[in-house]
């Protein structure tokens, strides 16, 4: 399964510059089962060998890195879950 992950308050908290607490745990063992992690960021504050380098720092693992969210007017999607937190289940 590809799993994509927002970057900014979701896996780091764009305010302080830490790890949500559980993101990594989390990432770590869905990579460890085997599925596709893809990170995706849209803020333009973010460059690209930042995020590589805080990835790497914090051993938190990605098959993919996208720094531009797709844009639509309208998106309609049966399968998406509002992140509530990295103590949920997801999948």
């Amino acid at each position: 399964m590809r799993i994509c992950i927002d970057f900014d308050d979701v896996i780091m908290d764009y305010t302080t510059g830490e790890e949500i607490p559980g993101a990594g745990d989390w990432i770590r063992k869905k990579k460890q089962e085997g599925h596709r992690i893809i990170i995706l960021t849209s803020n333009w504050l973010t460059h690209r060998g930042l995020l590589v380098g805080w990835l790497q720092s914090h051993n938190i693992p990605y098959d993919d890195l996208q720094l531009n969210k797709p844009m639509y007017e309208i998106y309609i999607d049966d399968r998406a879950r509002r992140f509530e937190g990295w103590d949920k289940e997801y999948i």
